[in-house]
């Protein structure tokens, strides 16, 4: 049974003179509260939207000495296909031969008694979604305020006795870049309002970059991109104990891609992040530049920024050697102490994977009994990675006559492609600098 609210009675001044007219019904009720104007908790009585359905008298306790009369109704109200069922207080006091509303209260809003009259409907799904994820082309979209751009329902079960709403339905989501169309499923449960419980994707959402917004990209304008692009080749890391790690970056050098030098360029794939606010291009190509060819791999990010449009990102480059040609003969100069310095020549006659065989001369300007040209033998390793050769003393080939103990010996060097040059220790560690 209804809780009744207590009617207490209200001591009101009489003003004007006594009527006859009969207290309100119904009607007369619902037109007042639907006329009542002034605040209570700070809302009006009906919110916007909100119509009464129904109003039903409980109680009332009329004094006509007094000219008051005070109800006790119950008044269900309906907005968005929600009942609302509340008690309500109504105080009236007499003018002459009218009653007129003066004061009314509602049980508290955590008493109504709220019903659904039918399943969520289309216009308020999309606030339902926000903050959701659903699984897309490319990684996964968290639905923000305002993306969510058309919803069309395709099955509705909903079950008012149990208050729930299962929801088969086609959305679109728009981030502004890209467009991301799929099937969901959203289950709902009713408390005062409808609330979603769960949502899960019918396969992944198909996803496409709106037309304004698309990118045209082709390789050759991939190549652009890539034109003037450097790379760092001869990073050495030399581990000095667990604390410090030493990096020695003497022999670095930087490879400049030269759009002309490019060949076999590809586009690998092409994928969409971010809500289409990333398109990431993975290219691969062959670089050759001064008898060496590289591979380069890597990524090319376009950014859309909402004010300034697509923005290219930092390129990233990835390179391994394929190949490179440095057999021949290299000649050049080298300088020594004082006086020694002439012509170097360094004769490569085998490269085979990391091992390269040759052979080293050097002829002093000007002879003397101390300073003599000498040639030896050269074998060792030839380190791609950084374009490092590392050459052990073989035999002579042709001895000094005062040959020093420290004059024929191994040979570190360094093959710079930008320069086509060889830079070295050469012979009593003098430094030689050879071209072919």
């Amino acid at each position: 049974m209804r809780k009744r609210v207590v009617l207490g009675v209200m001591a009101l001044m009489l003003i004007g003179s006594a009527g006859c007219s009969s207290v309100p019904k119904e009607k007369e009720i619902q037109e007042d509260l639907e006329n009542y104007s002034e605040n209570y908790s700070e809302e009006k009585f009906l919110s916007d939207g909100e119509v009464i359905d129904e109003i039903k008298i409980e109680d009332r306790d009329t004094n006509k000495k007094e000219k008051y009369d005070n109800v006790l109704c119950t008044v269900i109200t309906e907005k968005n296909n929600i009942s609302y069922e509340k008690e309500v207080n109504l105080t009236y006091q007499k003018y002459e031969k009218d009653w007129e509303l003066k004061d009314l209260s509602v049980n508290d809003s955590d008493a109504w008694i709220i019903k659904p009259l039918k399943g969520i409907g289309e216009k308020d799904i999309p606030s339902t979604l926000v903050a959701k994820e659903v699984d897309v082309e490319g990684g996964v979209w968290r639905i923000e305020d305002g993306e969510v751009k058309k919803v069309s329902i395709k099955k509705q079960e909903t079950d008012l006795k149990e208050k729930t709403d299962k929801i088969t339905m086609e959305v679109v989501l728009d981030s502004g870049v890209e467009q991301a169309i799929g099937t969901v499923v959203a289950e709902y449960e009713f408390e005062k309002e409808w609330k979603l419980d769960s949502v899960s994707e019918k396969g992944n959402f198909k996803a496409e970059i709106n037309a304004d917004k698309a990118l045209d990209i082709d390789e050759e304008k991939l190549m652009k991109e890539l034109n003037g692009q450097t790379f760092v080749i001869g990073t050495k890391e030399s581990d000095t104990g667990n604390i410090i790690t030493f990096v020695d970056t003497s022999n670095q050098q930087e490879i400049e891609v030269k759009k002309d030098a490019i060949s076999d360029f590809k586009i690998n794939s092409h994928e969409s992040e971010d809500k289409g606010r990333n398109q990431i291009y993975k290219y691969s190509c062959k670089l050759s530049e001064n008898s060496v060819e590289y591979g380069l791999t890597g990524e090319i990010t376009y950014y859309y920024d909402y004010e300034d449009g697509w923005q290219i990102q930092p390129i990233n480059i990835e390179y391994q050697l394929d190949s490179i040609d440095i057999t021949g003969e290299w000649t050049g100069t080298y300088l020594g102490v004082g006086d020694d310095k002439g012509k170097a020549v360094l004769n490569i006659t085998q490269v085979e994977g990391d091992k390269i065989i040759g052979t080293y001369s050097y002829t002093p300007n000007e002879v003397s009994t101390y300073i003599q040209p000498g040639s030896y033998n050269v074998a060792g390793t030839f380190d791609s990675t950084s374009m490092t050769m590392k050459l052990q003393a073989g035999d002579w080939i042709t001895k000094p006559d005062k040959a020093s103990p420290f004059e024929k010996l191994d040979i570190t060097a360094v093959y710079y492609v930008n320069d086509k040059k060889i830079k070295g220790l050469g012979q009593s560690e003098n430094v030689f600098e050879v071209t072919k």
